[in-house]
């Protein structure tokens, strides 16, 4: 331990950067591994019943080990307390709650509330980012399917099996004939593709999450974990941005050296062997601000 206790912020890092561990609320020196977490469901998931619910189901051929792990991770800003466990976790976003598990071989998202596109985008884009980063096969093959469960007041509302439609099979209907009707055999409710994927909160074209730029809300978020001192946490909420676009590579390469000098600092902060009147966090802050302003 005595020869390797001075790199565990490197160790950190690297866990970090494969979505095996997130910070812990506030502190900085905490952190949590959520594959080492119990199995037990927690009392937050037990509870869960809302009266109105829509399901998004994963179904791969194989589910990959470990992927709700690093989703739990790349999520970690918006899970709720007391709201994960070793299988999956809860979620909040814009007043909206989704509980995502690791169903075998089936990933599976239920989403409560009515403004669920946010929501959805965001948990897709998450999903689509650890496929293409850590299982170039499935997103290349893409071997999984997309089902969507019917959004009718019926089907919401019930706790049996409801009506369910695989999204690439609306979205091939969708692009052949963007009028084409369905009909739910529970309801008997008849309505286009455009608004049942308009009700999901599903976008009407392929996996969501190409050519996506950093908006002013999102910008203001990490500027504010920067004036609150939460500076590891504004550098992993900005490698989330980041990650899944090819055009902010430059920039991503940027941020894995401030990434590098803040580890440093931590290293000599948790050492006690920071100099008088070192000024390194506030100079790493502002590089962090000028990289914000170039996106």
């Amino acid at each position: 331990y005595e020869n390797y206790k001075y790199r565990i912020n490197i160790v950190l890092e690297l866990m970090r950067q494969f979505r095996l561990c997130y910070q812990q609320g506030i502190n900085e020196n905490e952190f949590i591994i959520p594959s080492l977490l119990p199995n037990d469901l927690p009392d937050a998931v037990k509870k869960w019943s809302p009266e109105k619910q829509i399901t998004i189901s994963y179904k791969y051929e194989y589910l990959p080990k470990g992927i709700i792990n690093q989703l739990t991770c790349l999520l970690f800003d918006k899970l709720e307390e007391g709201g994960v466990w070793k299988n999956g976790c809860i979620i909040s976003f814009d007043n909206v709650r989704a509980l995502i598990q690791e169903k075998n071989p089936n990933l599976e998202i239920k989403i409560e509330g009515n403004n669920r596109r946010g929501i959805i985008a965001y948990v897709l884009d998450k999903i689509e980012e650890i496929h293409k980063n850590f299982y170039k096969g499935i997103h290349q093959k893409k071997s999984y399917d997309i089902v969507l469960e019917c959004p009718c007041d019926e089907c919401v509302s019930s706790k049996a099996v409801t009506q369910k439609y695989p999204y690439d099979w609306l979205i091939n209907k969708y692009e052949k004939k963007p009028g084409w009707t369905l009909r739910c055999n529970e309801s008997g409710k008849e309505f286009g593709i455009s608004e049942l994927l308009n009700n999901v909160g599903f976008p009407k074209n392929r996996i969501p999450g190409k050519n996506k730029k950093i908006n002013d809300a999102i910008k203001s978020e990490i500027q504010k974990s920067i004036a609150d001192g939460k500076t590891r946490t504004a550098i992993d909420q900005l490698f989330l941005e980041l990650r899944s676009d090819k055009a902010f590579d430059d920039i991503e390469k940027q941020l894995v050296m401030i990434s590098g000098r803040f580890s440093l600092y931590k290293e000599k902060e948790i050492n006690d062997t920071l100099t008088p009147g070192d000024n390194s966090k506030n100079m790493i802050n502002q590089s962090l601000l000028r990289l914000l302003d170039e996106v």
